[in-house]
């Protein structure tokens, strides 16, 4: 469970606010006598920590000035997008936009980084 249990998030590292959150459902699918790792892992669950796994490989095979580009491109995106990236769980569609909108905003050459880093 927390950071040992998958929750922690790749690009912050971040886990306690993830844990605190899921454990009260945990707990009660425990108590029902269900598998906890159905309300933990859902299928949304999983697309996200899926989309910002790839996030991270991007993020580790880029160079200082790319790397330095992208954050630059994620930190001028809306807060919305940031937040939808950076929380949560349950919100593949939000990820996913953000990603796309941070693709979409960098030059051609970091395009071109990023989708070597995932292929």
């Amino acid at each position: 469970f927390g950071a040992r249990g998958g929750l922690m998030h790749p690009a912050t590292g971040y886990a306690v606010a993830t844990a605190l959150s899921a454990a009260d459902p945990v707990v009660a699918a425990l108590q029902a006598g269900h598998a906890p790792d159905r309300v933990l892992w859902t299928p949304a669950a999983r697309t996200v920590a899926a989309l910002r796994a790839q996030g991270l490989r991007v993020l580790l095979g880029l160079g200082d000035e790319s790397a330095a580009e992208f954050f630059a491109a994620f930190f001028a995106l809306p807060v919305a997008r940031q937040r939808a990236y950076l929380s949560g769980r349950a919100d593949p569609l939000g990820v996913a936009a953000a990603m796309w909108a941070l693709f979409g905003s960098v030059s051609p050459a970091l395009r071109r980084a990023i989708l070597r880093a995932l292929f």
